[in-house]
């Protein structure tokens, strides 16, 4: 075989250089010669490298063709298929391109297939392979790392696993960022018009003052009922309007003093509810207290 593939790399290179007398060849034509020699020394990667070089200042099928022979007999088959992919699809001579669809078969059957893709003006690199996007290399089976750079400077790893016959997609495409809008301020507290708005603060305290004023008469009643309770006792009086005396007194007490808590108490729970009042409550002997802070 190494025969066959030396034959095949001189009888190109007699075609290459008929076909490179212009000078705008002439590095292409150099790069292939030097290629040539490498290969009759057995330097097959750095023949390989003369051929890609070559290849590159001028896509000669001729050239590819020969990187990938190179690449075969250094017994780097990834190398080798993407370069007999590149040759099938060039100018190659039926015999030629007949054999170099043969040897690539041979090798994708061992070999896995990378499809990268991906913004085009994004770089990749990944195994032996590196440029731009869309681009397919051949690695041998196993787990690879795909990372890919953009044009903000920006880049990202892809994890990837190549599997022997096989063609694995990879999209280095940046994940979207969502970036979420601020959230607006909140709304200042307001308070509504109307029966609850801030007209009714005036109303809030009049309605404790007026608990307080009741409060005040219910004691003053409370007061007046047991002096009446006390003056019977001590009298000994136990006649019927004495009785119905000293019970009205009673009855007006109470009422006072359960209209004195509702009334203040209604203030007290516009203020704490609606005006946001902190109101703190005190009761001792024979006083009680009331304070706010507003």
């Amino acid at each position: 075989m190494k025969t066959t593939r030396s034959a095949y790399l001189l009888g190109l290179a007699l075609c290459f250089a008929a076909s490179s007398a212009s000078a705008d060849h002439d590095k292409a034509a150099a790069s292939y010669k030097l290629g040539v020699a490498a290969f009759a020394h057995n330097a097959f990667a750095e023949a390989a490298a003369a051929f890609e070089a070559a290849y590159a200042e001028d896509p000669r099928g001729a050239s590819i063709y020969n990187a990938a022979l190179a690449w075969q007999s250094a017994h780097e088959d990834a190398r080798a298929a993407d370069d007999f992919a590149r040759a099938v699809a060039s100018d190659l001579k039926k015999d030629l391109l007949d054999n170099a669809k043969t040897q690539l078969a041979a090798l994708e059957a061992t070999l896995g297939k990378l499809s990268i893709d991906g913004p085009a003006s994004a770089r990749f690199s990944v195994a032996h392979a590196s440029g731009g996007l869309p681009f397919e290399v051949h690695v041998a089976p196993g787990n690879y790392v795909v990372h890919a750079t953009y044009a903000d400077g920006s880049s990202g790893d892809f994890a990837v696993a190549a599997i022997p016959a096989g063609s694995t997609r990879v999209d280095v495409t940046p994940h979207a960022v969502v970036t979420l809008a601020p959230l607006p301020p909140p709304l200042p507290e307001t308070q509504s018009g109307g029966v609850l708005g801030p007209k009714t603060l005036p109303i809030s305290l009049a309605l404790i003052g007026g608990g307080v004023v009741a409060g005040g008469f219910a004691i003053g009643l409370g007061i007046a009922t047991l002096d009446a309770i006390s003056s019977l006792k001590q009298s000994g009086d136990m006649s019927q309007s004495a009785h119905d005396s000293a019970t009205s007194l009673r009855v007006w007490t109470d009422v006072a003093f359960i209209g004195a808590l509702v009334i203040g108490g209604a203030g007290i729970a516009a203020l704490v509810t609606v005006h946001r009042v902190k109101v703190e409550a005190a009761l001792g002997p024979g006083a009680f207290m009331l304070h706010g802070t507003f």
